[in-house]
Formats: C-alpha cells, structure tokens, sequence
C-alpha cells in the first residue's frame, strides 16, 4: 500500500512533471506570507483537515455545529469502519517496526513469522475499541465480523510487503545497517504530527501516512 513499484513511480513522476509545469501559482500565494491576506487566516477558529476534506455534511453545516455550537456530530457505521481500517493499517506499520527493532530482523520470513503470531491478538483488540452505530437511518451497515476479516487482509497485505521490501533490499545491499534497512523496507511514517495553524488549520494535525521515499 505504501511501497509502489518503480514502473509506476517513474509513470507517476513523468505525469506530475508535466502537471507542474502547466500549474500557474498566484503571485500572491508565493513566499508563504502568512500574515498577510490571502493566506491569513480571518477567523480564530482552527479546523482539523478532515472538516474541510470528509465532507460528512455536503452543507458543511455541520463544521458550524462542531466548533460553534460545540455539538458533537453522531456516529455513523461508515465512520466506525473507516477508523478501524485507519487503525489497522498503522498498527501494523508500526508493529513491523517493532519486531524488526526489537528482534534485529534482516530477513523478510522472520518478520512474517512474527507478525503472524501478534496478528489476532491486535487485530482483537482494535475491534474490541470500536462503538456502536449511534444513527441507524444513514451511514451504512457495521458488519463486524465482514470488517474482521478486511482487518486481518489488510493485516497480511501490508506485512507481505514489507516483508518482500527487506528481501528485496538485503539482495541489493546485503551490508545493510538495521536502522536504514527499517526505513527503507517501511519507508512510511503513520499518524506524523504537523502544525497547520499559519494557515488557519489545527495545530495538531495528524498526517495518516507520511512517505520517507524520495
């Protein structure tokens, strides 16, 4: 999910080559004055990203609600899924990291081996932290036992990976450290934290997966 192959790394960057060159950038955004209109922002109010990007309201009244009226928005079956994969996802990035930290892994079978032993017992434990449905009438269905079984997919789908990338890259370079041959294998950063406030974001934001890769 996070590492690409080179085909479509090299088809990726020719495209947004092309892309930025056609791309006009308004004089007035250039230097990042950030105490100066456009980019000031004009209310005290700072958003997470994810009012602005999730549109869970299409009238968008209800980023009003949240932060005027402090009202907190229900929870939906949708929302309780999407988290549970978020959660997954970045447990097992970061259970990667642990295991090969941890045990000096520099073979991708150890740490499939490992990870296969913490597998059920995380996954578990994300599921047990989910609430409920608190609107039935929209907002899907929770399956849970259909949301399981997507957890530990992507539970395996992501370890594979990593695992390859470890093999892949002690072929290549098999004097390798520990610390390089972990970030390149998982070249990811989950939950990484950023400060949006000079452009009247939160100031604890958190970025779902920040690539190392060049």
């Amino acid at each position: 999910m996070y590492t690409l192959p080179e085909e479509i790394k090299r088809r990726l960057l020719r495209r947004y080559r092309k892309r930025s060159r056609e791309i006009v950038v308004d004089d007035r955004y250039r230097g990042w004055a950030w105490t100066v209109p456009p980019i000031d922002p004009p209310y005290d109010i700072l958003l997470p990203l994810s009012d602005i990007a999730a549109r869970y309201c299409q009238s968008m009244r209800d980023i009003y609600l949240r932060h005027v009226e402090h009202t907190r928005k229900p929870l939906t079956a949708k929302m309780i899924v999407g988290k549970l994969y978020h959660e997954t996802i970045a447990a097992t990035v970061e259970y990667a990291k642990r295991m090969m930290y941890s045990h000096a892994i520099s073979s991708g079978n150890v740490l499939r081996g490992l990870m296969a032993e913490q597998r059920q017992t995380v996954i578990e434990a994300i599921l047990n932290g989910a609430g409920t449905p608190e609107v039935t009438n929209r907002g899907g269905t929770f399956d849970r036992e259909q949301c399981r079984s997507n957890m530990l997919w992507l539970w395996d789908y992501e370890t594979n990976q990593f695992a390859s990338n470890i093999d892949v890259i002690r072929s290549m370079q098999p004097y390798i450290g520990l610390d390089s041959l972990v970030n390149t294998a998982i070249p990811v950063v989950v939950e990484q934290k950023l400060d949006g406030r000079n452009i009247g974001l939160s100031g604890h934001l958190s970025a779902d997966a920040l690539s190392a890769e060049g």
